[in-house]
């Protein structure tokens, strides 16, 4: 039995409504490294729907600067590629977190500064599309919008290499600079 099948028979049980993001995760990882396919047959596997709905889409804080280290920076070759992607992440959690984020998603780098409280957003993009490197790797495809600037905003997922917190927090956190920059 193929791959795209056994995954049609696995979210047959979902009917016709969009499972949870945590749910379709663990469903596309079951599909994809649970039924042992190498990385070739992950590839050619079309998760339906991948995109998230408009009230379901997240605003997602990325760390392109690890340690808070300008010479770590993936800002630049992440924008030219048109993607973002991490080689390793320090926990399960955060891989987790990485591998939730669908089509339609923003993405927001920021840069953790010294205060724990403040942090340093340079470029945001919505992702467009998603694939898996030669090694396995998720990649997000992502249309980035980088000509705004940078501002510094009240920090969000201090330390964390990906943040989703959740819209009603962001909301809430967030001043009106944020909003305008993020339009921009």
């Amino acid at each position: 039995m193929s791959l795209e099948t056994r995954l049609a028979k696995i979210m047959a049980g979902h009917g016709n409504f969009l499972p949870l993001r945590n749910v379709r995760t663990k469903t596309e990882r079951n599909a994809s490294v649970g039924f042992g396919y190498r990385v070739e047959g992950q590839r050619r596997v079309s998760y339906e729907p991948l995109e998230s709905t408009p009230g379901s889409r997240r605003i997602v804080f990325i760390d392109f600067c690890p340690g808070g280290v300008f010479s770590n920076r993936r800002d630049v070759s992440w924008i030219q590629q048109g993607i973002c992607s991490f080689a390793s992440f320090a926990t399960k959690d955060q891989r987790d977190l990485f591998e939730s984020i669908r089509i339609g998603d923003v993405l927001v780098m920021k840069q953790d500064l010294l205060s724990a409280s403040v942090m340093r957003v340079h470029a945001h993009g919505r992702v467009v599309g998603l694939d898996v490197s030669e090694e396995g790797r998720r990649i997000l495809r992502v249309d980035w919008s980088h000509g705004q600037g940078q501002i510094e905003v009240p920090a969000m997922g201090v330390r964390e290499m990906v943040s989703m917190p959740d819209a009603v927090r962001v909301k809430k956190t967030m001043p009106l600079e944020f909003w305008r920059w993020l339009q921009k």
